[in-house]
């Protein structure tokens, strides 16, 4: 039998309180998904007997979102990314790479991956070898010569495993097409050439699941390619991408040495409302989603996705009940089970979006916009989809209002 801690799972697990705001905010726990609180005291209890809390405890129903920790006391979550403190997602992504290394039996855990329909109908293995496939990206742009991209520079953009979601999601291919084509465009009116180069996703699904070593082969060979491209900064749009690239390559790549940027915050940096947003007036109402990955988990970027679309002239943001910190987020735990208390989660959290009135609903990720879709044409009559907000993401929405 295993009995062995790591020190991180260790760091964590001392630095609960036993106050239980985390079942109190944890969206899992509301619908009996996952048990913060009653996995960390099991912990403390059992620390000589992990591989037995772990067949106790369903940990790949945590979407790892981090919602349990923004009433902790004993969490502190800086705009710079440094979180300090018990954190739950760190804890359970710890967990699951323990499990993953040791080929524990965790409860709950399917046979095969599921977020939805991602990755689903593919083994360990098999999704594994997937990951460390190099990412075909350059067909976005051909025969589009409008569309001005590089292959050695100092500015990079990181599409990231677009195609393969594309594959997974064929109902939206249409609309994640769109995506580096609006990215690359914005860049362009900066007369900004970005680096666009195949590589390999980024690894965050991998990294969250447990498998820690895939990971660390993606960000080794990414790593290295764009600095063989001699790229210097990397724009990224896509907001689990940003995430990975920003805090997570840098734990594990020596003299990390890159600039990240969300493509908001570079936009805002490079003035781009005054050299690139049209002034004709429009009459649009948007609701923006706050994406755990850049917001209360990727140094709380909630104020410039924000000002750039405010700066349209005639587009009003109306603000979801539950935003910035407090915004429900889809997640994405490759191995959550689709059942009617994820699918009542998904039901709720769309029909927030739907009670804020707006016309467009606006994300940084493309899986959001998979799965709003997937919940709008599943469980919503033709006479209810009618009123919904349409999906857009970041970048695609804007690109509507340049020059």
């Amino acid at each position: 039998m295993l009995t062995t801690f790591n020190s991180a799972i260790n760091e964590y697990i001392s630095a609960c309180k036993n106050c239980g705001q985390c079942n109190l905010s944890c969206p899992t726990h509301l619908t009996g998904l996952f048990n913060p609180l009653g996995l960390l005291r099991d912990l403390e209890m059992n620390s000589e007997s992990l591989e037995e809390v772990l067949q106790r405890h369903p940990i790949f129903n945590c979407i790892a979102c981090n919602r349990c920790m923004v009433d902790c006391p004993t969490h502190s979550n800086h705009s710079k990314g440094e979180e300090l403190g018990m954190n739950m997602a760190y804890l359970v992504r710890e967990l699951r790479q323990f499990a993953f290394k040791h080929d524990i039996s965790v409860k709950g855990k399917p046979e095969k991956p599921g977020c939805g329909t991602i990755l689903q109908n593919k083994s360990d293995n098999e999704t594994s070898k997937k990951s460390l496939s190099k990412i075909g990206v350059l067909h976005y742009f051909k025969n589009k010569p409008d569309f001005k991209i590089v292959k050695t520079g100092e500015i990079a953009y990181f599409i990231d495993d677009l195609p393969q979601l594309q594959k997974n999601y064929p109902i939206i291919s249409d609309q994640i097409d769109q995506i580096p084509l609006a990215v690359v465009k914005i860049l362009n009116h900066l007369d900004i050439k970005p680096v666009v180069i195949n590589l390999k996703g980024s690894g965050h699904d991998d990294l969250w699941i447990g498998d820690f070593d895939t990971f660390k082969a993606l960000a080794e060979y990414n790593v290295k390619t764009y600095r063989k491209a001699k790229v210097k900064t990397i724009v990224i749009e896509n907001d689990e991408a940003y995430r990975t690239w920003k805090y997570d390559y840098p734990r594990v790549i020596p003299d990390f040495d890159f600039e990240v940027y969300h493509l908001s915050e570079f936009l805002l940096e490079k003035n781009f409302i005054k050299k690139s947003i049209i002034n004709f007036p429009v009459d649009v109402r948007f609701t923006y989603h706050d994406s755990s990955k850049i917001g209360r988990m990727g140094g709380k970027i909630y104020d410039a996705p924000r000002f750039i679309l405010e700066s349209l002239k005639g587009v009003k943001l109306i603000e979801m009940q539950n935003n910035r910190d407090y915004s429900f987020d889809f997640g994405c735990t490759p191995y959550i089970k689709i059942t009617k208390e994820t699918e009542q989660m998904w039901i709720d959290f769309v029909k927030e979006v739907r009670d804020t009135g707006a016309t467009y609903f606006i994300t940084t990720n493309p899986k959001t916009v998979a799965h709003y879709n997937y919940v709008i044409s599943t469980f919503f009559k033709d006479k209810d989809q009618d009123h919904m907000p349409i999906v857009k993401e970041w970048a695609v929405f804007l690109n509507r209002f340049l020059r």
